[in-house]
């Protein structure tokens, strides 16, 4: 029932979201977590689990296809498009690393992109399972670990959200063919 419910929340956002501004419902709250679901600055569907603590954040979001963190921390001030190593960790699981950067959104938000399908897939499992999350920065921050108490119920919530909008947006399709076109063959003399 309570899937039915989020479901519904999910289609009626869609349905009646302006493109001209960003609006995000919550879905659920457990333990440090929050799951938000709606649609973007962009307009387009996103699916959001957030947590806060004193100024940090961090903010794991699904929008058109992709999973993407959002870290933000108040008193930051790192330039645009600058690039860092960053790891994150879910207990003794192997981290996903890779780089990543500050964001438009403000000097204080840096963005970090799990790229493949697989890797969003362990993303979410770990975070639903996880006891501890590690985020390891370059430079001098100190590394942010938090309790995922609560996630379990959030991931679910979360993912529920993506079949949502994947059901809603349909299969994707491409404006060109996957494949190489067939050649007619010319008619035979005597079909002349």
């Amino acid at each position: 029932m309570k899937t039915l419910a989020a479901l519904s929340l999910v289609a009626a956002l869609l349905v009646g979201a302006s493109s001209a501004h960003a609006q995000m419902k919550i879905a659920a709250r457990a333990g440090a977590w929050t799951a938000y679901v709606g649609i973007n600055a962009d307009g387009k569907p996103m699916c959001r689990m957030t947590s806060t603590s004193d100024i940090r954040n961090v903010h794991v979001k699904w929008a058109s296809g992709n999973l993407f963190i959002h870290l933000v921390k108040d008193n930051w001030k790192i330039p645009v498009h600058t690039e860092m190593p960053l790891a994150i960790q879910f207990d003794e699981e192997a981290p996903f690393e890779g780089t990543a950067k500050s964001t438009l959104g403000g000097a204080h938000v840096i963005e970090f992109v799990v790229r493949e399908t697989a890797d969003a897939r362990r993303f979410i499992d770990q975070f639903a399972t996880a006891d501890r999350m590690r985020i390891k920065f370059g430079g001098n921050e100190h590394d942010w670990v938090m309790r995922m108490d609560g996630s379990d119920t959030i991931a679910r919530r979360f993912t529920n959200c993506v079949a949502a909008v994947k059901k809603k947006m349909g299969p994707a399709t491409q404006p060109f063919e996957t494949e190489a076109p067939k050649h007619k063959q010319r008619p035979s003399t005597d079909e002349w």
